[in-house]
């Protein structure tokens, strides 16, 4: 809406530069054609240009992330950058500087350091200017979410940055091992339940996994957002840890009311057994009548995503990675119900 006042605000941020006693740069967004993911993507583009990307790494064993969705300074993104910390350690690597982590701008000035890129689904349609930026090799990479997406991502990690493949299998066999036994009753419990699934692209493909993990069937899901691609970018997503999608509605950047009306047709068959979305997709939920329902106790509800209103992380809780799908059977197992008449 900015653009409307007719203002030229490419010169009011280049003014802005020359007075202001930090680094001020202009983002150009594409406006109403584009959504909070494209938006980030550019941001990533141009704080990279700012970068020094002549000089040739010098840590040959640091990773670097362009594309971490940082929204919050909370204990999930905590966990998570610990997690992948964690995870590259057992490969005998280390996590440099990630776009973006909360970290502040001198320590993000040194990413160009680290040997090896990352390039995470976020900023994937922006790849070909970020190679460009960096004269580097991105190594395109999904979330790591749920055992199998876990595994796959330190499989590609591990073989970018050289490790020999007897270790890269040996950790991924020994940490896979550790999670199953540990979520066991978690699965026995969960087992057969079937779930709404709401979230951008890269983390409802990552949820289908934990779903999986957990035991959990999903009857219905909806990507938010609508630049990372759409239902068939989903099932490919999918499909490289051979989940199967066949029959499950797909809803594409979907309204509330479309939302609301898609789950309130769950509720009256008595279809579904829980939800998972962001505030936003709640917001059209929550406010569904109880006695307009057979059921007399409500799905379980979890905020996840962007954005969260109500959940909240003080500790450090990872959703990535495999001490990732341990947080979601946490969370899953003591998930609030949408209603509950306590009978």
């Amino acid at each position: 809406f900015l653009d409307l006042t007719g203002d030229d605000l490419v010169d009011e941020v280049r003014t802005a530069g020359d007075e202001l006693p930090c680094e001020v740069m202009f983002v150009k967004a594409p406006g109403y054609d584009g959504d909070v993911h494209a938006g980030y993507a550019s941001m990533v583009v141009e704080v990279a240009r700012k970068l020094d990307w002549k000089t040739p790494p010098s840590q040959p064993k640091a990773v670097s992330i362009l594309g971490y969705l940082f929204d919050r300074y909370e204990g999930d993104h905590v966990g998570n950058l610990s997690q992948l910390r964690s995870l590259l350690k057992s490969l005998g690597l280390e996590l440099g500087e990630s776009l973006f982590s909360g970290a502040p701008w001198a320590e993000l000035m040194r990413a160009p350091k680290a040997a090896t890129l990352l390039s995470f689904p976020y900023v994937r349609k922006a790849e070909k200017r970020l190679k460009k930026i960096t004269k580097r090799d991105l190594v395109e990479v999904d979330l790591p979410m749920g055992i199998a997406g876990t595994s796959r991502w330190l499989g590609a990690v591990g073989q970018a940055a050289g490790v020999d493949s007897g270790r890269i299998s040996a950790v991924i066999q020994h940490r896979e091992t550790q999670t199953r036994e540990a979520i066991g009753l978690a699965q026995q419990r969960l087992q057969g339940q079937r779930v709404a699934l709401f979230a951008d692209l890269p983390l409802l493909g990552g949820l289908c996994g934990i779903a999986r993990d957990l035991g959990l069937v999903p009857v219905l899901l909806g990507i938010r957002g609508h630049s990372l691609g759409g239902a068939d970018s989903l099932r490919d997503l999918v499909s490289r840890d051979n989940i199967d999608l066949d029959g499950v509605p797909i809803l594409e950047d979907p309204s509330i009311h479309g939302v609301r009306e898609a789950v309130t047709d769950l509720l009256l068959q008595e279809g579904v057994d829980g939800i998972i979305g962001s505030a936003t997709d709640f917001n059209g939920i929550t406010t569904l009548p109880q006695d307009a329902f057979p059921a007399r106790r409500g799905p379980f509800k979890l905020e996840a995503g962007f954005p969260c209103k109500f959940h909240h992380v003080i500790r450090p809780s990872p959703f990535l990675g495999y001490a990732g799908v341990l947080t979601w059977a946490d969370r899953v197992l003591n998930a609030p119900r949408l209603w509950d008449s306590g009978r």
